[in-house]
């Protein structure tokens, strides 16, 4: 799986968590919101021609902390207009005043129009009360100087008790301890199931992260791997062990990966013959850097014949049976170094010293 891939399954498994998360919230919301609608307690119909009155009322007693719910409608037909209490005049509704309140807009329903509106009554003593009668009128719209139909109800009796017991003088009470709210499993069930995702989440994306890359060394230069190499094989001292052929076959191997490593040609995969046509195939002077170690290195016309002049050389020992002396053992080695210093090491730039093999 790629990487986009992980993030996918990341983002879904949040989005999930997000709707777990918001559905136990909203139904615990729903629940605590959820209104407990009782019927009123007072419910009072009054009828004039055709129009209709109802007076209703949620309680009957209630305690000087509360207030008292009134709502009146009106019906009649449609061409009807309606006038209830504004509330506005005082001991409109005798020992209580108004605390608040909601008009409706006439509604129409078939040929049937209708309106309501409802009253919070704030007592503002205890005690046996009597609310007066409310008086409420309708009228016809499409006739001229319709009369008025009036109607009103009758006075209803009212309590309002007092918090305090009888003789109790009014005290400060000890603050209550906070309630302890219910615990919501099922918001606590979400929230416990997005953490468990969001572990899951976390765990795949650790295991299926990509290994941090290792710091490599810097690569050491071609000219100096070789110069390393002959400086070991010359310390095996192959020659003096009649070890001349192997000898002649390391030193040209080594010449042959710094000319593949430094200029870029095939040379330990070709024979002799095959090498040296290519070398001849090069520009003269060419820069033979390869966007590597090389860059800016110049293969001049000496350098093609000491390499020519070499590995004919070296092929005559491994092959032909030549026995070179100390003098030509020392006289190859010193060569190789040369060429390999003047092609890749800081003399590179200047003009290559030339030696001979012996012939």
């Amino acid at each position: 799986m790629t990487a986009l891939n992980y993030k996918k399954i990341a983002g879904h498994c949040l989005v999930l968590m997000a709707i777990m998360f918001i559905g136990g919230c909203q139904l615990d919301r729903a629940k605590n919101d959820a209104p407990t609608k009782m019927p009123p307690a007072i419910v009072k119909h009054y009828t004039k021609g055709p129009v209709k009155f109802e007076l209703s009322l949620d309680h009957r007693r209630i305690n000087s902390a509360q207030f008292f719910n009134l709502v009146l409608k009106m019906e009649a037909p449609e061409n009807y207009t309606f006038e209830l209490p504004s509330g506005d005049d005082e001991g409109q509704f005798g020992d209580f005043s108004i605390a608040g309140g909601d008009k409706s807009k006439p509604a129409l329903n078939g040929k049937v129009i209708s309106q309501q509106q409802s009253y919070l009554l704030e007592p503002e003593k205890t005690g046996e009360f009597k609310l007066p009668p409310i008086k409420v009128s309708a009228w016809e719209n499409d006739k001229d100087k319709a009369p008025v139909i009036e109607l009103s109800s009758e006075e209803i009796s009212l309590t309002v008790e007092s918090l305090l017991a009888p003789g109790e003088k009014p005290k400060l009470a000890d603050i209550e301890p906070p309630v302890a709210e219910p615990v919501n499993w099922l918001l606590w069930s979400g929230i416990g199931a997005g953490v468990v995702i969001l572990l899951l989440v976390g765990w795949f994306l650790w295991r299926h992260r990509k290994p941090k890359k290792e710091m490599q060394p810097p690569a050491v230069p071609p000219y100096l791997l070789a110069l390393q190499a002959i400086e070991i094989l010359n310390n095996k001292n192959l020659p003096a062990k009649g070890m001349t052929k192997e000898f002649y076959a390391e030193l040209s191997g080594i010449l042959r990966q710094y000319i593949e490593g430094h200029l870029g040609l095939r040379a330990t995969e070709q024979t002799t013959e095959e090498f040296l046509a290519g070398l001849g195939s090069l520009a003269t002077p060419q820069s033979v850097g390869l966007g590597g170690f090389g860059a800016g290195v110049s293969l001049l016309p000496e350098h093609k014949r000491i390499l020519r002049d070499f590995l004919t050389h070296s092929d005559l020992v491994k092959f032909a049976e030549y026995q070179p002396n100390v003098e030509d053992i020392d006289s190859a080695i010193t060569l190789c170094r040369q060429f390999i210093n003047d092609t890749g090491g800081a003399s590179s730039k200047s003009t290559p010293k030339v030696m001979e093999l012996p012939a």
